[in-house]
């Protein structure tokens, strides 16, 4: 029989989706200034490039460019300040166009569910400059779609 922790575990590791455990790093005035993290799974690994065995404790200041964590940073304090908890990002560094979702666990930690949409941005990208490019009807367009 499989105990909670083991089928937590199990459910973490083979998410169809980036996951990850940290902790928000606020200065005096509560501003998101930076983010430990904890844990990561196999795809947040792929995504960002990060070694799971070694992430932890690590700062994101420490890890990324800052085009990427400046946005991260502001998100997370909106986030905090209107309870809205989807963003998109696009992360420079990785060339990915992502959808993150934040859940405020207890006393500053945040689990962070990452989805890669480059795939559905470029195609929504390649079907914006087909159709800029010449008009076509409904079935050229999903033809060129799928082909």
């Amino acid at each position: 029989m499989i105990n909670m922790k083991e089928q937590t575990n199990f459910i973490f590791e083979n998410a169809p989706m980036a996951i990850c455990f940290g902790e928000i790093i606020l200065n005096k005035d509560g501003r998101v200034i930076d983010y430990r993290y904890d844990r990561i799974n196999t795809q947040y690994a792929l995504i960002t490039g990060l070694n799971p065995d070694t992430v932890k404790g690590k700062r994101m200041r420490d890890l990324f460019h800052s085009d990427n964590y400046a946005q991260t940073f502001k998100n997370i304090q909106s986030f905090i300040e209107t309870g809205e908890n989807t963003f998109e990002l696009y992360l420079s560094t990785f060339k990915k166009h992502l959808k993150i979702h934040y859940t405020l666990l207890d006393d500053g930690h945040i689990c962070t569910w990452v989805s890669d949409m480059t795939p559905d941005k470029l195609l929504i990208q390649n079907l914006d400059e087909i159709i800029q490019e010449t008009p076509v009807s409904y079935l050229e367009l999903t033809q060129r779609a799928l082909s």
